[in-house]
C-alpha cells in the first residue's frame, strides 16, 4: 500500500496559503467593520452609501470588495462619528 500521508497533507497547505492571500485582497462587511473599528451595522450603512466602492463580487454569504479599493474610500472620506454624542 502506498503512502499518501505526505501528499495528502500537502495540498490542503497550498490550498490554505492561497485562501490567505485571497482573504488580504478581499474584505467582506464584517472584516470592514474590524478594519475601521466600527459595529457591522456602521459598515453596511457605508457600504450602501454613494461614493463607497462597488462590490468586487456578490457572494451567498453577501458582497465583497477590494481592500485596496476600500482603504482608498476611507483615506478619502472622514467618516463621521457613530453613536450617540457623549455627555459632559
Amino acid at each position: 500500500m502506498e503512502s499518501t500521508k505526505g501528499s495528502r497533507w500537502r495540498l490542503p497547505s497550498l490550498v490554505i496559503s492561497k485562501r490567505m492571500s485571497l482573504q488580504d485582497k478581499l474584505v467582506g462587511v464584517t472584516e470592514i467593520a474590524a478594519l475601521f473599528g466600527v459595529a457591522q451595522n456602521t459598515a453596511w450603512r457605508w457600504s450602501r452609501e454613494e461614493g463607497f466602492p462597488e462590490p468586487a463580487a456578490r457572494l451567498a454569504s453577501g458582497p465583497v470588495w477590494q481592500r485596496a479599493d476600500v482603504e482608498a474610500w476611507r483615506r478619502e472620506r472622514t467618516p463621521r462619528p457613530t453613536g450617540r454624542p457623549r455627555k459632559s
